[in-house]
């Protein structure tokens, strides 16, 4: 029974612990995004964007923040990002960055 319970504690603190980003993020369209992320052609996005799974910016596509995905993340051409870029998977930069480049994967 103790055991159970316990285990019912560690799964309650894990969950807790996944939803704080979310917690912690500020209002906007930019925030904690989990599943796939797309940036249609000629939208605009203001503010920071932690993404859990894979993104696409379109073309003529714009995000004024820093962009974090864990997961693949394709800019094409045209599209913009002005802030840092990390990437946890493979990246393909056609477009645009005004800032750094981070990735744990390929280019």
């Amino acid at each position: 029974m103790m055991k159970r319970l316990n285990v019912a504690w560690i799964i309650a603190l894990l969950v807790a612990t996944v939803a704080l980003p979310v917690l912690a993020a500020q209002g906007g369209p930019g925030g904690v995004h989990f599943g796939a992320y797309k940036l249609s052609a000629g939208d605009s996005v203001s503010g920071d964007l932690v993404v859990l799974g894979p993104v696409m910016l379109e073309e003529d596509s714009q995000l004024n923040g820093d962009l974090a995905v864990f997961g693949g993340a394709a800019i094409e051409e045209g599209a913009s990002v002005d802030g840092d870029v990390v990437v946890f998977g493979a990246l393909d930069i056609a477009g645009t960055v005004d800032g750094n480049v981070f990735t744990a994967g390929a280019i």
